[in-house]
C-alpha cells in the first residue's frame, strides 16, 4: 500500500471510510477485483461493527462502575476516538495485506 494512503490511518474513523470508498471507485473504474474488494468490505465492515459494540459495552460499564460519568455526554465521543482508532488499525492492516491480491492481471502486467 502507497504511503500517502497509510496517512490516512490518523484520522479516526474516516481513514477507513475514505480508504474504502477509494477502493470502490478503483473497483469501479475495473482496477481492482469487485470480489475481492466487495470481500474485504464486508470483513472490514463485520470487525469495525464488532468492535465498536465493545469499545461501547466496556465504556458504559466503566461509566457505571469504575469511573462514573455522564456516558451520554463524554462516553459516546470516547467511544468514536477509541473505536475510530481500532477499526482504523485493522483494516488498515487487513488491507495492505490483501492490497497485491485486490489487482486485476491487466495492471499487475502493465506494471500501473
Amino acid at each position: 500500500m502507497n504511503k500517502k494512503i497509510k496517512y490516512l490511518s490518523l484520522i479516526p474513523l474516516y481513514g477507513t471510510c475514505i480508504l474504502l470508498i477509494y477502493l470502490f471507485v478503483l473497483s469501479i473504474k475495473e482496477k481492482i477485483l469487485k470480489k475481492v474488494f466487495v470481500k474485504t468490505f464486508m470483513i472490514c465492515a463485520i470487525v469495525s461493527a464488532i468492535c465498536w459494540y465493545m469499545v461501547m459495552i466496556i465504556v458504559y460499564i466503566v461509566s457505571k462502575s469504575l469511573i462514573p460519568f455522564n456516558f451520554n455526554a463524554f462516553g459516546i465521543l470516547i467511544t468514536m476516538v477509541i473505536g475510530g482508532y481500532m477499526i482504523n488499525a485493522f483494516s488498515f492492516v487487513y488491507i495492505d495485506k490483501k492490497w497485491n491480491n485486490m489487482f486485476c492481471d491487466d495492471v499487475k502486467s502493465t506494471g500501473a
